[in-house]
């Protein structure tokens, strides 16, 4: 688990806590895959190589040991490595400024590795240092809400980061009255925890990128079943359309991706398909999750001019 912020990383804490308790990353990861309760076989091998990812992160962040201090506060005390006071400062202060949320993307500056995000549950804004999502998410020169983040933020020096891997993406902008409800729940950010939960436990999502996990009974391979399911898919999202005021309609999804050029991935595509929820009806992130999911199902199952006019789901 590597930071994005210049000077400062958690990999001496790591070969610490693995020195001073044998077995454990193995056993923080099964603490932590016991809260978050994912299925493995609805998860894409991506999603389930970044639960041991954040499972480190929990690990030394939140999981309590000797005296209830985490990983990192008790790495400051005993320092094992002899380091600075310079650098033991600097986690010191990652430690005691860090939260998890939920944020909109508001703005992005990829020349200066920046983004801007606003925590839906408190409305707080947050400028921060960036060094892969601002360009591997993003475009150049894009502007206004692009997206949703769960993460956790840390600040050291006066610059807030993520010390680790994101929780999850959202290629679409969330609408205002969305934002309002979670703020009404309470303003109290979940744990890191929750959001790992909320995003890979059992209520599930667009963390599954299988078709065959998604729809079990139907055989892809077989054009009558095909034909059949495009047809319910078509209806399905013209369902949520309406019950949601969502702009994109299923034509024009399924030109979106009948059209791509082979070169744009789906979460790009799907961000530019569906366009901004900011006037639709869309207020939870199950709502969220029922609409990806359906996008994610039409990449698969529509032809693709750039796969000869097949589908993925046939190649």
């Amino acid at each position: 688990m590597s930071s994005q912020a210049p000077g400062v990383e958690f990999s001496c804490v790591i070969s610490f806590l693995k020195r001073r308790y044998p077995g454990f990353a193995e056993t923080a990861y099964q603490e932590f895959i016991a809260h978050v309760e994912p299925d493995f076989d609805e998860l894409s091998y991506e999603h389930a190589e970044r639960l041991h990812e954040l499972a480190l992160e929990w690990a030394i962040f939140d999981k309590p040991l000797e005296g209830g201090l985490s990983g990192i506060e008790l790495y400051c005390v005993e320092n094992p490595d002899q380091r600075g006071n310079g650098y033991l400062s600097q986690l010191r202060e990652a430690v005691n400024n860090q939260f998890s949320s939920m944020f909109s993307v508001e703005h992005v500056d990829i020349a200066a590795h920046r983004l801007e995000l606003l925590d839906v549950y408190t409305g707080e804004m947050f400028w921060v240092r960036d060094y892969s999502l601002s360009e591997g998410l993003f475009r150049e020169g894009e502007q206004g809400p692009c997206g949703v983040i769960v993460a956790r933020l840390t600040k050291t020096g006066g610059a807030w980061f993520f010390p680790g891997n994101v929780v999850a993406f959202y290629p679409v902008v969330m609408a205002d009255h969305m934002k309002e409800v979670l703020r009404e729940e309470g303003g109290e950010r979940p744990s890191f925890l929750e959001l790992a939960r909320q995003t890979y436990g059992p209520r599930g999502g667009v963390m599954s990128e299988s078709l065959e996990v998604q729809f079990p009974d139907v055989d892809f391979e077989d054009p009558e079943q095909l034909a059949d399911f495009r047809v319910q898919l078509a209806d399905r999202y013209r369902e949520l359309a309406d019950r949601f005021a969502l702009k994109a309609t299923w034509e024009s999804v399924v030109f979106d991706i009948v059209h791509e050029d082979g070169k744009i991935t789906p979460t790009e595509l799907m961000k530019r398909s569906l366009g901004d929820l900011g006037e639709t009806r869309v207020s939870t992130m199950e709502d969220l999750d029922e609409i990806l999911g359906v996008w994610m199902a039409a990449w698969n199952v529509m032809p693709h001019n750039a796969l000869g006019g097949r589908a993925p789901a046939e190649s």
